[in-house]
């Protein structure tokens, strides 16, 4: 939102404003400004201010949601029975 020029920090608080309205669980940011979209934002709502790529990238693999193991294929056996 850089490319709004004077209007880019009045603009960033505004989406707090805009989040906080919403179903939005948690807000992770990352870039200038970003502080004052941070602190415009319900405390219920904020996640984290992420201050480079490696932290983004540790935050996913450390948060990634595991995929549930499949469940395990029962083996048809055939069982003698003795007479």
């Amino acid at each position: 939102m850089l490319e709004l020029g004077k209007h880019s920090k009045k603009l960033h608080k505004s989406m707090g404003a805009i989040i906080n309205r919403t179903k939005i669980d948690k807000v992770f940011v990352k870039g200038n400004n970003v502080l004052s979209i941070f602190n415009s934002i319900l405390k219920s709502k904020r996640g984290r201010i992420l201050n480079n790529n490696s932290q983004i990238i540790d935050f996913i693999k450390e948060n990634a949601v595991k995929q549930p193991e499949p469940a395990p294929m029962f083996e048809k056996k055939n069982i003698e029975i003795e007479r």
